[in-house]
């Protein structure tokens, strides 16, 4: 009697209707804005960089200088190809300036600052990086310029000091000229 009570509730349980469920979807997308280029360089991959440039992605490695970019100021190599030369192609060289030719010499920021890192105190100074208010009252600040420069028939690595206003360069004369570049409140809010 038992079985055939457990057979019967069986049938009954097989034959019941199933409870079908809505299924449903979802898509989401994520967009990213920035205001300036931003270099992407993955975690998990050595060979690739990226530029996202109003959700474009440009592939850094043969594109690897972009004005503006954040937040590596303006090149995106990654870790394999670590330096950007001045046709823009990220390479694995440890050339110093000296060993480029007239047309590979002007810029490669990189190169020069490889060159200077026994001369300038990284404690204190960073090459092509905002390291000091210019003074109390002004928005701008100190940033050491350091490029690879064509002189006299030779590639030097040259460090220049320039004042930064948050979006541009200037040399301290154009300043003293025109005050107003670096007028603005200063934020020294923490």
């Amino acid at each position: 009697m038992k079985k055939i009570f457990y057979i019967l509730i069986s049938m009954i349980l097989i034959a019941l209707p199933t409870i079908n469920a809505p299924s449903s979807t979802t898509h989401v997308e994520f967009t990213n804005s920035f205001s300036s280029p931003y270099c992407y360089i993955p975690e998990d991959n050595n060979y690739e960089s990226w530029w996202i440039v109003d959700n474009d992605w440009i592939d850094a490695t043969t594109e690897c200088m972009m004005a503006g970019g954040f937040p590596h100021e303006s090149s995106c190599c990654p870790m394999i190809t670590p330096d950007c030369r001045s046709d823009k192609i990220c390479y694995t060289g440890n050339d110093t300036c000296k060993e480029l030719s007239e047309s590979e010499c002007d810029g490669n920021f990189n190169i020069a600052q490889n060159d200077l890192k026994d001369i300038i105190n990284e404690e204190v100074y960073n090459c092509n990086l905002p390291y000091d208010q210019y003074d109390e009252s002004s928005i701008c600040s100190w940033f050491l310029n350091c490029e690879c420069k064509w002189e006299g028939g030779v590639c030097k690595a040259d460090a220049e000091p320039l004042v930064f206003n948050g979006s541009k360069l200037f040399d301290e004369a154009q300043i003293i000229a025109k005050p107003s570049i670096c007028e603005g409140s200063v934020d020294n809010s923490n």
